[in-house]
């Protein structure tokens, strides 16, 4: 089981997790997946907590970090980029877990928090594999 959580606070955005994962074995290593991308006024920052089956989490994160990439500077509303994170995590999650048997379904799940800083806004959602997201921003 993952423990992560996510906080909005007055200077930034807290993001936590444990460090263990288990499967065959118990290994500890880190849940939190950073990006940054420099210092201009359309660039941003990203964090990623995950839980669930790593590698299909993982490779949701590089979805949503490569279709924001695609993404130009001046496009990216708290609307647009929720819809690039939705369809990302959606895409995997149509392609490698509901295509598995039922009864390897549930260890092929992911869940993700994912906090974004933008030196304009700053927004937090969480994001399953099931769809929902909910988000809180200041634009």
């Amino acid at each position: 089981m993952t423990i992560a959580a996510g906080f909005c606070v007055e200077d930034g955005i807290l993001l936590a997790s444990d460090t263990m994962y288990v499967g065959g074995s118990r290994v500890y290593q880190g849940k939190l997946f950073t990006y940054l991308n420099g210092n201009t006024p359309d660039e941003c920052s990203l964090v990623f907590a995950l839980a669930g089956h790593e590698n299909f989490g993982r490779m949701a994160i590089e979805d949503c970090v490569q279709l924001l990439l695609d993404c130009p500077g001046e496009q990216r509303s708290l609307r647009k980029i929720t819809t690039i994170f939705r369809d990302a995590v959606k895409a995997i999650n149509d392609q490698y877990v509901d295509t598995r048997p039922d009864y390897e379904r549930h260890d092929a799940k992911f869940e993700l928090i994912i906090a974004g800083w933008f030196p304009s806004w700053r927004w937090t959602e969480d994001v399953q594999n099931s769809g929902t997201v909910s988000a809180t921003g200041d634009r």
